[in-house]
């Protein structure tokens, strides 16, 4: 499976963040292209792309979204490959029994959580896994160099203040490596493995070809890659 596979069916609305994501959604299929087959819960699964390229590589997968507002950004079509539900699980239990999921995706979403502390929810992703399923996650690694630069030069690493009100795609907050494995660790989870890695879609300062060298080297070191990659087991 290859990201690109896809374009065709991206909608217009959602094509720059597709293309912007593409180093995310490469190791996403890299991770799970050995793994064995098994059943998916994709947290923050709008608009699809995770979605629709696990479920075309056999795994069965359940999409879960804030509300229905969601459903907007997915290519209709693919909702008839996978299925999707609504939750919001600041405010309510993930709607599956304990032990129901071999993989949870939880992918560019903690930084959004807003109302209750994450680790509640991670608790929730726990029991929800099956002894020994994993759970991916990936984050904005807050302190990385091209947030350096942009506070250095008066800028803020967040976006421009306009999507920060009455908006829920905005980041609440963004996190250290560390602080992901402490709340992890709070959370339950004893094995955790954390990668790093830098995607355009989590770009800040640097310019077009230094982050394109940074995407193609992979220095997996946190001072320079701009996103955080746990591996967790349960």
């Amino acid at each position: 499976m290859n990201p690109w596979q896809i374009l065709p069916e991206i909608t217009k609305e959602k094509m720059d963040y597709f293309k912007s994501s593409i180093p995310r959604y490469e190791r996403i299929i890299s991770f799970f292209n050995n793994k064995p087959i098994g059943n998916i819960l994709d947290i923050g699964c709008s608009p699809g792309h995770n979605a629709i390229m696990l479920s075309r590589m056999g795994f069965n997968i359940t999409g879960l979204d804030l509300n229905d507002l969601w459903i907007s950004f997915y290519n209709p079509e693919w909702l008839k490959e996978f299925n999707r539900i609504t939750c919001d699980i600041e405010k309510n239990p993930i709607p599956f029994d304990s032990n129901s999921f071999d993989y949870v995706i939880f992918t560019e979403v903690l930084e959004h959580i807003a109302i209750i502390h994450p680790k509640e929810i991670l608790k929730e992703i726990r029991r929800v896994l099956k002894p020994n399923g994993i759970l991916y996650l990936t984050t904005p690694n807050v302190s990385n160099l091209s947030n350096i630069l942009a506070l250095f030069s008066g800028d803020n690493i967040f976006w421009k203040p306009e999507i920060f009100y009455g908006s829920t795609d905005r980041h609440n907050r963004e996190y250290t490596w560390k602080e992901v494995k402490d709340i992890l660790s709070e959370s339950g989870f004893s094995r955790v493995k954390i990668n790093f890695y830098s995607t355009w879609s989590n770009n800040r300062k640097f310019p077009s070809r230094v982050i394109s060298f940074l995407i193609k080297r992979n220095f997996n070191y946190w001072l320079i890659d701009n996103t955080i990659e746990a591996i967790v087991i349960k």
